[in-house]
């Protein structure tokens, strides 16, 4: 029992490091595409730093814009239902 135990565990040991380098493959493949994208080259490290900045802080605007339009139309909706359902309830 004590072996089956200690073989499940190695296998949880190698997932965990595939995992690993699955996530730093996957981050340097994203640092590569972003210094493509821009034209930079990785000794222009402080500006790649800096256009991330600026894109997050314009992700994270157009997300807050997301959300406050998301719950405009549900107001929206909500009003909409009501309406209907004064509508109809005056014609009873």
């Amino acid at each position: 029992m004590n072996k089956r135990y200690e073989s499940k565990l190695e296998r949880l040991e190698k997932i965990k490091k595939q995992i690993k380098d699955e996530e730093k493959r996957i981050e340097q493949e994203i640092g590569k595409h972003a210094l493509k994208t821009f034209d930079l080259s990785y000794e222009d490290l402080e500006k790649v730093k800096s256009i991330i900045d600026d894109l997050y802080l314009i992700y994270d605007e157009q997300k807050e814009d997301d959300s406050l339009e998301s719950e405009s139309n549900e107001n929206n909706d909500m009003q909409l239902n009501s309406s209907n359902n004064n509508f109809n309830n005056s014609g009873d």
